[in-house]
């Protein structure tokens, strides 16, 4: 009988607690999320105009090796579109990668956007030239 009744009390201990938390009012977990900005996402910046300023050497160059190459570049594009602080990661040849610099540097930007808005944006740029 003992037992029974350190048993019941036992349980009565453990009961209560529950009790009272589950009689307490739900809090609305969409409340706090009511006011948080929604985003549009990101854009990334894209070349939108380039000129072609290879010299005659860089293209016999190409020719010489096999008439594929690549530059790999990581840069930067600042809110107005202009790219500034181009770095060469990866080059099939060095002699490549002035002319190739020049042109990035010389071209236009669409600058990268968050939110409708322009935002600075640094990009890894692949350059393959072909024949």
């Amino acid at each position: 009988m003992r037992s029974m009744l350190l048993a019941s009390f036992l349980l009565a201990l453990i009961a209560l607690p529950a009790a009272a938390v589950a009689s307490q009012p739900a809090t609305d977990a969409t409340s706090s999320l009511r006011n948080l900005p929604v985003s549009s996402g990101v854009i990334e910046p894209r070349m939108v105009h380039y000129e072609k300023t290879i010299p005659a050497h860089t293209t016999q160059l190409f020719d010489q090796l096999g008439g594929r190459a690549k530059v790999v570049l990581e840069l930067h594009v600042n809110k107005a579109g202009k790219a500034h602080s181009v770095r060469v990661i990866q080059s099939d040849d060095p002699t490549l990668n002035a002319p190739i610099v020049a042109a990035v540097r010389q071209a236009h930007w669409q600058p990268g956007r968050l939110d409708e808005r322009a935002i600075p944006f640094n990009v890894h740029l692949t350059v393959k030239v072909r024949d």
